[in-house]
């Protein structure tokens, strides 16, 4: 588990100059050693999409499958 999370920390860092924060690391540990679905409730802009979005590609290039459900409401 810790070599999965070192790299999101490398590609994080690579892609974006900044490394996780601490609560984006937990959806990665979460997330990696998780086989069934998981709900998040969270606020806006706090960067959980990205997360999701880099496992998302990582389980795709490893040839799993992922899916994401995001809902926008309008005000």
């Amino acid at each position: 588990m810790g070599s999965e999370l070192a790299f999101f920390e490398m590609w994080f860092r690579e892609a974006i100059g900044n490394g996780m924060f601490p609560y984006q690391a937990k959806i990665v540990e979460s997330l990696v050693a998780r086989r069934e679905p998981l709900i998040i409730n969270k606020s806006r802009k706090v960067g959980v999409s990205m997360v999701l979005g880099a496992i998302a590609l990582w389980k795709a290039i490893l040839g799993e499958k992922s899916l994401i459900i995001s809902n926008s409401f309008e005000n």
